[in-house]
């Protein structure tokens, strides 16, 4: 009930002005919780640029998100141009 009841609280809150001390806690927690490996795999790149925020580590997945999909696009462009 008293997990409940926080967790709420901090759902409500807006999350990009929380500071994350326990990072790969918060990051593990949220994997398991959502069956997302994604979490997992930026807690490398998040102790690499220091990221203490929420709004840091979503930047992170974003811009790692973005990046596979431009290479992706790059990829499907070389092989219409080799067509």
């Amino acid at each position: 009930m008293t997990i409940c009841i926080r967790f709420e609280k901090i759902i409500n809150m807006n999350l990009r002005c929380i500071k994350i001390e326990h990072i790969d806690e918060v990051l593990n927690l949220m994997s398991a919780m959502t069956s997302d490996n994604r979490f997992e795999e930026v807690i490398e790149e998040v102790h690499e640029k220091e990221a203490k925020y929420m709004c840091e580590v979503i930047d992170i997945m974003l811009n790692k998100g973005w990046q596979e999909a431009i290479d992706s696009g790059m990829q499907q462009g070389m092989q219409k141009g080799l067509e």
